[in-house]
């Protein structure tokens, strides 16, 4: 069961009204097996840490990264990125991003909902979960970078 309020949210105030597939249940992300049941395809996907909250400014959050996987990159293949890179940071192997170092100092989760057809495109349902993400609490999600926003939020268009 997801237990994040802006998991929730985000399925209530995004996807939801588009009439997205709603967030599937979190799924351990240092389990192998889950993975190979995600959809190939394009989609978005949340990483969260159940067992640890960000403090934000608009409140508190355990979700870390709001991420897409696109038609080439399915969310399959990213969610075992994620995972990989994970393990490799707690076994000493892998210095990079600092979403890493926190999934590995606290046991993350993923969720993810693939997108409506396999046409769709993944960025416009990224772009929307990150600034309704944003309008909620006031800055992105700790751990996505600010070269995920496409040029036109970052504008403030």
């Amino acid at each position: 069961m997801i237990r994040d309020a802006a998991v929730y949210m985000l399925d209530k105030l995004v996807m939801e009204p588009a009439g997205w597939e709603a967030f599937t249940a979190g799924y351990d992300l240092d389990d192998e097996a889950w993975i190979a049941g995600v959809p190939a395809g394009p989609g978005v996907y949340l990483l969260y840490t159940p067992g640890h909250f960000f403090a934000l400014p608009g409140g508190g959050t355990s979700v870390l990264y709001i991420g897409k996987g696109t038609r080439t990159d399915g969310l399959r293949r990213r969610l075992r990125e994620h995972q990989q890179f994970t393990h490799e940071v707690r076994e000493g192997l892998y210095r990079g991003y600092a979403r890493y170092e926190w999934m590995a100092a606290y046991p993350a989760r993923a969720t993810y909902a693939a997108a409506p057809t396999p046409a769709s495109d993944s960025a416009v349902m990224e772009n929307q979960l990150l600034r309704t993400f944003a309008d909620a609490f006031r800055v992105a999600p700790l751990g996505n970078a600010q070269t995920a926003w496409p040029e036109e939020a970052a504008e403030g268009t």
